[in-house]
C-alpha cells in the first residue's frame, strides 16, 4: 500500500469508530481501553527499541532504574501508618523531604544522562544533584 491509501484507510477507520462511538459509547470505550490500548503499546515498544529507548548510553540504565526504585520505595513508605507501622510526625516529614529531593534529583539526573555527553561533567552534575540536601522550596509569599 502506498501512503495515500494508508491515509484514506485511517480516515475511513476513524469515521467508522466515530459512528460506532455515537451509537455504542460505552462498548467502544471498553473495547478501546481493553484491546486497542495494549495493542498500541505493543507497537510502541518496538518503535522505542529501535531508538534505544532514547538513551544514548545503555550503561545509564542501572542508575536510572535504581533511582526509580528508590523513589518507588520512599513513596510506598508513606503507607506505613496505614499498615500499622507507627511513624512520628518528624519521621513523616523526613521521609517526605527525602522523597521530594530524590524526585528532583532523578529528574535532573535523567536530563543529564540524555543531554550531557562529557563523562566528567555528567558525574559532577549527578553528584551535585544527589548531594543537594535542602530541597527547592516554593513559597507563594
Amino acid at each position: 500500500m502506498n501512503t495515500n491509501a494508508i491515509n484514506y484507510l485511517n480516515v475511513a477507520l476513524m469515521g467508522l469508530s466515530f459512528g460506532l462511538a455515537i451509537f455504542l459509547p460505552f462498548e467502544v470505550f471498553l473495547f478501546s481501553y481493553a484491546v486497542l490500548g495494549p495493542l498500541h503499546y505493543l507497537t510502541e515498544i518496538n518503535w522505542l527499541h529501535e531508538r534505544d529507548y532514547f538513551m544514548p548510553r545503555r550503561g545509564d540504565l542501572p542508575l536510572l532504574a535504581g533511582l526509580g526504585g528508590l523513589v518507588f520505595l520512599l513513596t510506598l513508605s508513606h503507607l506505613l501508618p496505614r499498615w500499622g507501622v507507627p511513624l512520628s510526625e518528624a519521621g513523616h516529614q523526613f521521609i517526605t523531604a527525602r522523597t521530594n529531593n530524590l524526585v528532583i534529583a532523578s529528574l535532573v539526573i535523567s536530563c543529564v544522562v540524555v543531554f550531557v555527553g562529557n563523562p566528567r561533567v555528567r558525574l559532577l552534575c549527578i553528584v551535585v544533584s544527589l548531594g543537594h540536601r535542602s530541597g527547592w522550596r516554593w513559597s507563594p509569599d
